[in-house]
């Protein structure tokens, strides 16, 4: 079996990378950490910030993937590529504190009802709660056009559209 690493380098106390007086240093600082070890996703807290995500992007190379904490109310999520290629998204509030069972698969089923394919939705799942929600979806919500992956396996969707997308 192939572990994946996924970090969250806004550091102890969450602080915010968006606010940080040397984001290319700290990036350079995280990729030192993160390659040795194999990290490609890196989580942000405290700001949606493309530009931020960028000046992350060019000096940490390790990072194949940036995902963000939802600000605020929902906003029905976000996701793309930085000019580096690579990928990012934001999950949806909805999607953080999000609901169980079938009120979850209802909350994904509007979810794309709003959105053209492909279509990349991350959802927060680091607790119990969140592990049910990914077995009930699995086990409850087979459509054609919903693929669940892990982790590693949505960097590597992601990268395909991007080519996809952009004929690189």
């Amino acid at each position: 079996p192939k572990d994946h690493f996924f970090a969250g380098p806004s550091g102890a106390g969450y602080c915010s990378i968006t606010s940080l007086p040397n984001l290319a240093q700290f990036a350079q600082f995280n990729q030192k950490m993160f390659e040795p070890i194999g990290v490609q996703m890196a989580e942000f807290w405290g700001g949606y910030s493309p530009a931020s995500m960028e000046i992350f992007s060019q000096n940490c190379p390790a990072v194949k993937c940036i995902t963000n904490k939802p600000q605020g109310s929902s906003d029905n999520g976000k996701f793309g590529w930085l000019s580096t290629g690579i990928a990012f998204t934001q999950t949806d509030k909805l999607f953080w504190e999000f609901h169980t069972g079938s009120g979850m698969k209802n909350d994904i089923l509007n979810m794309i009802s709003r959105r053209d394919p492909p279509f990349f939705m991350s959802i927060y799942c680091g607790s119990p709660q969140g592990l049910y929600n990914a077995w009930y979806c699995g086990t409850y919500l087979k459509q054609a056009n919903i693929v669940y992956v892990g982790a590693e396996d949505f960097i590597d969707l992601m990268n395909q559209a991007y080519i996809y997308y952009n004929g690189k």
